[in-house]
């Protein structure tokens, strides 16, 4: 159902939260720059020096928000929240009275709804990084993980902030996988 003009805008918790989340998301980008998680890596796997459990909750901490794959989750699920909050906050021009605008009111659960999304296209990018490439998060650059992380941001953040675009991209997905199906199915002549 469209959204008939009403002004939402975000209550208190809605800026806090956004404000949180823009700072995490430079938090999460920035350790993905500069931390190299392979050493705690090494730790975890029994390769590196030992450490106390104390230590090794902190090189676990570490390893989850400075590895790419994982930290590219954080990044896309921050992303996503952030979209849902954009939403919620009405960044885009409000139609005049009697038009309908073509974003619709996420009413129940804005926010998780963001999150869903976010994760949804951190699943679709990466799955084609691991089609793609053999060995994709082996020994990533400064620059691979900037592009990688870029491309999930803004989608996720898009697909966040209009949820027909999410509709739209859900359905091209569906009907990509369905015909391949139909496709293959069918004899070669």
């Amino acid at each position: 159902m469209p959204n008939t003009g009403t002004k939402s805008g975000l209550n208190g918790y809605g800026r806090l939260l956004t404000g949180i989340t823009i700072i995490a998301w430079i938090g999460l980008f920035a350790a993905g720059i500069i931390v190299n998680s392979e050493p705690y890596r090494n730790q975890i796997t029994g390769q590196g020096p030992g450490a106390g459990l104390e230590n090794m909750i902190l090189v676990w901490v570490i390893v989850l928000l400075c590895y790419t794959p994982t930290n590219i989750a954080a990044l896309s699920l921050a992303s996503g929240l952030m979209g849902a909050l954009g939403r919620k906050a009405t960044l885009h021009c409000e139609p005049e009275e009697g038009e309908e605008t073509t974003f619709p009111d996420d009413p129940i659960n804005p926010y998780l709804s963001g999150l869903i999304r976010g994760f949804f296209m951190y699943l679709v990018i990466i799955s084609g990084t691991v089609i793609v490439l053999e060995t994709p998060f082996s020994a990533p650059s400064q620059e691979q993980y900037i592009r990688l992380a870029g491309i999930i941001s803004i989608a996720s953040f898009i697909i966040s902030y209009n949820p027909q675009n999410f509709a739209s991209f859900f359905q091209k997905a569906y009907d990509a996988i369905t015909r391949k199906k139909r496709e293959g199915d069918q004899p070669q002549i």
